[in-house]
C-alpha cells in the first residue's frame, strides 16, 4: 500500500508544472547534456514561463557556444519568438 501511495505521489508530481527556476535550471542542464539544439527547443516550448531576459540569456548562451554550427540560427530563432510574443 506504501509504495502504490508513493508512486501516485510521484505521477502527481511529475504533472505540476515546473517554477521558472526550475525551467531554467532545466534548460541549462538540456544545454549541457542533450546540446543547445535541445535546449533551444524547450526554451520555445516553455516560452510563456519565461520572461524576455531569460530568453535573451538562453540566446546569448547559444551563441557563445562555438561547438556547434547550428548555435547561431538557434539564437536567431529565440529572438524572433520573442518579437512574435511581445
Amino acid at each position: 500500500m506504501v509504495s502504490t501511495l508513493g508512486s501516485a505521489r510521484r505521477r502527481a508530481a511529475r504533472k505540476q508544472k515546473l517554477s521558472r527556476e526550475a525551467t531554467l535550471f532545466r534548460i541549462a542542464l538540456y544545454a549541457r547534456v542533450r546540446g543547445v539544439e535541445a535546449a533551444c527547443s524547450l526554451t520555445l516550448r516553455e516560452l510563456g514561463r519565461l520572461t524576455e531576459t531569460d530568453v535573451r540569456s538562453v540566446a546569448a548562451f547559444v551563441r557563445a557556444t562555438e561547438n556547434s554550427r547550428s548555435a547561431g540560427p538557434w539564437a536567431l530563432v529565440l529572438e524572433r519568438a520573442l518579437e512574435k510574443n511581445a
